[in-house]
């Protein structure tokens, strides 16, 4: 290592932080800008002809610009900790935590997650990918220190001595970022397309946490369009985990990523109750799912429930009209709802366009013409398809269900019939006086309302990292997949 050499380097990272410096004062700028139009747009104050600015527009680039400026923030770190010179085109890169760029825009520091970086990682004596050299940087905080170079030209691999102190150094305070020391074989799995599902598994301390969250961070790069949509969800053991990886995100260049430990994402935390050892192990177990399954499903009905006959059926008054549908035609639709829809409040919205429809047929036959929208409306509303539907498919709240499964010993012992013993369907009924929520009844009320309405989009979540997975019950596993977007 030549003074000289190391000199430009040290002059390269300086002329790289002051352009991150001037790329985080243009994009506050652009902010300022924006949130000026924003409120702009908000204040009524138009003259004659004037549209005013897009007042949504304004907003999500004030949004945008803000994420930027953290992206941008100087964290008193070294800005790039590589670099690799390719042989062919002569090319040489900077690789560091962003990408930062110069006026002209010509890139100063590759961002690590990149293509171009994987050949840093990547790249061997055995197997060069085209780069001739590669450099590696010692530093303390924010400053350069150092510089070791590997030309792999030679054919032989020679170990670094920077790696290998940074390997080592001691682990102390809050978790960091490992950019400047992924393996070959972590970079592997960092980098594996977003469609895969995979478990890593090894012993304490051989990286297993850092990889899920590099994995995160390359893939809001990589997928950014889609995943800065859709979100990532980082979910932890407990708070101390969540509290000791909360700023290797961060320094990555990524804060859209919401990190919460089970309980958070299931209100568990909120429980006011608790349950015996015996109690909790029948909660968690994967029986359960089918028990709420029965629980919900159970309340659907026959025509025959409705106190109608094959000779009355239903009868529906219409103004001057009357319309009759068959025991045989509303079963069949009650059949048909069940068999064709995921959840119990479309399966009932089912059967009341299943009435309507066979109600329209009749219209259309004797008067000569379909009715419209406002009138299928109407219809709806009357009392005898209200009461219908109440009597064979009744509305229902996860709540309701949940109480009716712990407090009626007949209802809770048709649910539990073949799935539970006897022994293990008593330790539902709460004990003592009242129903106090423990943190194992908020996991079956999220498994029940997934079988009642199709969760909101914003509880879903692009691409879930789970740390320490093996140690989640069968419904808190349930509870997350049902968190993700993809299934």
């Amino acid at each position: 290592m030549s003074e000289a050499e190391l000199r430009a380097e040290i002059d390269h990272h300086e002329r790289a932080r002051a352009h991150m410096a001037e790329m985080h004062r243009a994009t506050a700028d652009t902010y300022d800008r924006h949130e000026a139009e924003f409120n702009e747009g908000g204040s009524g104050g138009k003259g004659f002809g004037d549209v005013g600015p897009d007042k949504e527009l304004a907003y999500l680039m004030a949004k945008y610009t803000t994420d930027r400026m953290k992206d941008l923030t100087d964290r008193e770190l070294a800005l790039f900790f590589g670099r690799i010179w390719f042989d062919d085109s002569g090319e040489d890169y900077h690789i560091g935590r962003r990408h930062i760029r110069d006026d002209r825009s010509t890139p100063l520091v590759l961002d690590w997650r990149a293509p171009v970086a994987e050949h840093f990682y990547r790249a061997s004596v055995h197997d060069r990918r085209g780069v001739a050299k590669r450099r590696r940087f010692g530093f303390q905080g924010p400053r350069l220190t150092g510089f070791e170079d590997e030309d792999l030209r030679l054919g032989e691999a020679v170990a670094s001595d920077i790696l290998t102190a940074e390997i080592e150094r001691p682990r102390t305070g809050p978790m960091r970022d490992i950019v400047a020391t992924i393996q070959p074989e972590q970079d592997e799995l960092i980098r594996r397309a977003a469609a895969t599902t995979m478990c890593v598994q090894g012993a304490p301390g051989t990286g297993k946490t850092a990889v899920g969250l590099h994995r995160a961070a390359w893939l809001l790069y990589n997928y950014a369009e889609h995943l800065r949509k859709a979100g990532v969800l980082v979910i932890g053991p407990n708070e101390g985990f969540l509290a000791y990886i909360a700023n290797v995100l961060p320094t990555l260049g990524e804060s859209a990523v919401w990190q919460v430990t089970v309980q958070q994402m299931t209100k568990a935390d909120t429980a006011t109750g608790t349950d015996s050892p015996e109690a909790a192990m029948v909660k968690h177990d994967a029986r359960m799912a089918l028990v709420c399954e029965r629980a919900v499903w159970g309340h659907v009905g026959r025509a025959e429930d409705a106190g109608l006959t094959a000779d009355e059926g239903l009868l529906i008054t219409d103004g001057g009209w009357r319309w009759r549908l068959g025991v045989n035609y509303l079963n069949g639709a009650i059949d048909t709802a069940r068999e064709h829809n995921r959840t119990y409040e479309a399966g009932r919205k089912a059967v009341e366009d299943a009435i309507v429809q066979g109600a329209r047929r009749q219209a259309e036959i004797r008067a000569g013409h379909s009715p419209d929208h406002r009138w299928a409306a109407k219809l709806k509303r009357t009392d005898a398809v209200k009461g219908f539907l109440d009597a064979v498919w009744p509305k229902l709240s996860g709540k309701a269900v949940l109480r009716k499964l712990y407090l009626d010993a007949a209802f809770r012992a048709e649910a539990t019939r073949g799935l539970l013993s006897d022994e293990e369907a008593a330790l539902l009924a709460p004990k003592g006086r009242g129903l106090k929520t423990t943190a194992a009844d908020l996991l079956i009320a999220d498994e029940i309302t997934a079988h009642l309405r199709l969760p909101d989009p914003s509880d879903s979540y692009g691409h879930i990292v789970i740390d320490e997975a093996q140690d989640l019950s069968p419904m808190q596993c349930r509870a997350i997949a049902r968190r993700s977007g993809q299934g």
